[in-house]
């Protein structure tokens, strides 16, 4: 092959090549358009768009947060309401040092567990007494159950009815006052398990896995 005739079949091949090359832009160039079009009049849609909206979980917040807001809250008076609620449970000189710690523990915004672990040193040495009925079968203070008593008193709960009676297996963390609040809302039902029951009122007393009746109405 003289040397013309193979510039010649360089030149052809190289044409090709340019060829198919701007065949294959001009395709890609064409699909970008068309599925822009189809985008922009919304008849695809990205997998993002097919999944369902997610919808936020409702903000539950702790007891110990919700009585720092109606610390704050001028038409919510939290001390009167601890002082009321600690009587209730212990209406004696010790029982108002509970209150008072509590209520510097809810003044000072601490969370729940600084303020379980803040009540519970405090009974250990001896600055107040544990009232009966917030006495857990650990021998601790049920401070969950002291906190939404305060809550309740201020009328951010409401209380339910238990409507038959039911069986309840004692764990480590009951008390009486908490078994009242679960089961009838009202930790001041509790001397209705109480009257039901020959463990009662002395719960520490009663065996994790014993078996408590809870009065229906």
């Amino acid at each position: 092959m003289t040397d013309a005739k193979k510039n010649f079949s360089t030149i052809q091949l190289i044409f090709i090549q340019l060829g198919l090359l701007a065949l294959f832009i001009g395709t890609n160039q064409f699909l970008e358009i068309q599925w822009g079009k189809v985008f922009d009049r919304g008849q695809v849609s990205t997998r993002e768009d097919r999944l369902p909206a997610q919808v936020p979980s409702p903000i539950v917040e702790s007891p110990a947060a919700l009585l720092a807001q109606m610390y704050d809250d001028p038409l919510s008076d939290v001390s009167e309401m601890v002082d009321v609620v600690v009587k209730s449970y212990e209406n004696t000189a010790k029982g108002r040092v509970l209150a008072s710690y509590l209520v510097w523990a809810i003044s000072s915004a601490k969370p729940d567990g600084y303020i379980d672990t803040l009540l519970n040193s405090a009974a250990k040495n001896g600055d107040f007494h544990i009232p009966e009925a917030l006495l857990t079968l650990s021998g601790r203070l049920d401070t969950p159950s002291l906190l939404k008593s305060v809550i309740l008193a201020g009328g951010r709960a409401k209380p339910k009815d238990t409507p038959l009676t039911q069986q309840h297996l004692l764990k480590l963390s009951d008390s009486l006052a908490g078994l009242s609040l679960t089961y009838y809302g009202n930790p001041q039902a509790h001397m209705r398990i109480s009257n039901a029951n020959e463990i009662m009122p002395r719960i520490a007393e009663a065996q994790v896995g014993q078996v408590v009746e809870i009065p229906g109405l």
